[in-house]
């Protein structure tokens, strides 16, 4: 008995000390332990011929220098951790790998529930995460979450809303107006869009000319007496632009540009140019004339709406020419 002892004893100090060579062999050692108890050892011998335990077998050099640790082969069993047996579970894992296992009453576990729960009964209750699932899917499908009316929310509807100082772009539109846009020659809807421009430091935005926007209208000029003659009849509710003018007289001749009502600017009769009788106005001697404005842009404008203008001249004479104006 005291020289298997001494064996079991030698075998395990061995198998404590790190070897430097390759190993040479393997095979096993039945010998009795402490208690008696007949034991088989998973060995090997080293290069001097040396039995070593294989469990802690390796040469330190590579892998394949290592042997294979045999359970339970010196009373150890590598598969229990304080007696309790390490489970490898189910489903698939790499190999080697040690799987943990959560215990079923566990909050984790708890809180997520089981497949066979029964749907929550309401939608905020205290149930586990695969019930309200559960009960979200079934309010899916039974079209308890419909559309609604924007503006008035309601339990279970699911709408897209704004408050009623919001733009109109973020609740129904309505009318064409309240997308910024209308119809040619119209008013500028209130939420129409500009491109601005920087005056002074201040955003402003760039309204165009109204030579440039508006269809423009071609109108002769033949005068031959000294009196008052409409060029251009009153638009209702709008201005006079001219884009741009020529006048050459015959005669020497004093020409006032006024604006008036009554026909021939007779009534509220106002100078668009100079004063309001000829004596004010344009100068020419004869065979003299002049020209303003290339027709891009408005150079001269009634100060009223709807209005008349007129020419007054001074000599009998002719007077030719032609002017292009807008109404705006």
């Amino acid at each position: 008995m005291t020289k298997m002892r001494t064996l079991l004893l030698a075998a395990c100090a061995l198998a404590l000390v790190p070897l430097a060579g390759a190993l040479a062999g393997s095979g096993t050692i039945t010998t009795k332990d402490a208690a008696g108890t007949t034991r088989t050892f998973v060995v090997t011998t080293d290069g001097s011929g040396n039995f070593v335990s294989q469990t802690v077998i390796c040469d330190q050099s590579a892998a394949a220098s290592c042997a294979a640790v045999a359970n339970n082969a010196m009373g150890i069993d590598i598969l229990r951790i304080g007696g309790t047996l390490v489970t490898a579970g189910s489903g698939t894992v790499t190999a080697g790998t040690i799987r943990t296992t959560q215990a079923s009453d566990s909050p984790l576990i708890t809180g997520l529930g089981a497949i066979a729960d029964s749907s929550c009964s309401t939608d905020t209750g205290s149930c586990s995460l695969i019930a309200l699932m559960k009960r979200n899917n079934a309010n899916l499908t039974s079209g308890t979450i419909t559309t609604g009316t924007a503006g008035t929310p309601s339990t279970m509807v699911l709408t897209v809303q704004g408050t009623t100082t919001m733009s109109p772009m973020l609740v129904n539109p309505g009318t064409a107006a309240n997308w910024g846009i209308g119809p040619t020659a119209s008013a500028v809807p209130a939420n129409g869009l500009y491109v601005g421009v920087s005056v002074g430091g201040n955003l402003v935005g760039l309204i165009g000319d109204p030579c440039e926007t508006v269809a423009a209208t071609y109108t002769p000029i033949a005068i031959t007496t000294a009196t008052t003659t409409r060029i251009i009849a009153p638009t209702s509710a709008k201005k006079t632009y001219i884009c741009g003018m020529f006048l050459v007289s015959g005669a020497a001749n004093n020409i006032a540009v006024v604006e008036g009502t009554g026909g021939t600017c007779g009534s509220s009769t106002a100078g668009v140019v100079g004063g309001t009788t000829a004596a004010n106005g344009l100068i020419l001697a004869a065979n003299e004339g002049f020209m303003v404005g290339n027709g891009g842009k408005a150079v001269w404008a009634t100060a009223g709406t709807n209005v008349d203008f007129c020419l007054i001249t001074s000599a009998t004479g002719t007077v030719a020419g032609h002017v292009k104006w807008v109404a705006q």
